[in-house]
């Protein structure tokens, strides 16, 4: 009996330390090397969206590189370390878009981003005494980036502050 006991626990003792292994196997052999990444910016339609502004922030939220996408929309980046990383898109008339993502040793890391558009519309209505416009969600920026978190939100942001 006592044997059998000392064999359970050298097999706990055994599968502790290569469960701790594991658990260590990235601080232990680390990643090497470098991967690429290619990313395409295009509308919601599909229509490919040059001079999209993008950022690559690194894992500790540090700016590692920042360009624009060519006349197709697209962007390649070499040799990028290994990690994780976050990348921000923006573009006039689109909501941004942030996506994060990882790059591994000799991999293509391949990012296809659809863009939605801010739309811009206005609707025009007739005053006995003049014609105005008026304002909606669509039209008015403030209110597309606050859509969602409620009108007393809007109406406070748009009383001035004395």
């Amino acid at each position: 009996m006592k044997r059998i006991q000392a064999i359970v626990a050298i097999l706990g003792g055994i599968a502790a330390l290569a469960f701790t292994l594991y658990s260590l196997r990235s601080t232990i052999f680390p990643d090497s090397g470098s991967g690429s990444l290619s990313v395409t910016v295009r509308s919601e339609q599909g229509g490919a969206l040059g001079q999209a502004r993008l950022e690559i922030y690194n894992s500790q939220n540090t700016v590692v590189g920042s360009s624009q996408t060519g006349g197709d929309g697209s962007y390649n980046v070499k040799s990028l370390s290994i990690g994780n990383y976050t990348l921000k898109v923006s573009a006039i008339g689109f909501e941004p878009q942030v996506v994060p993502f990882r790059v591994s040793a000799k991999d293509d890391t391949r990012l296809d981003i659809a863009m939605k558009s801010i739309g811009i519309a206005k609707s025009t209505t007739k005053n006995t005494s003049k014609n105005t416009t008026k304002r909606t969600a669509k039209s008015d920026p403030v209110r597309s980036v606050a859509e969602g978190v409620g009108d007393s939100l809007i109406k406070k942001l748009a009383t001035p502050q004395r």
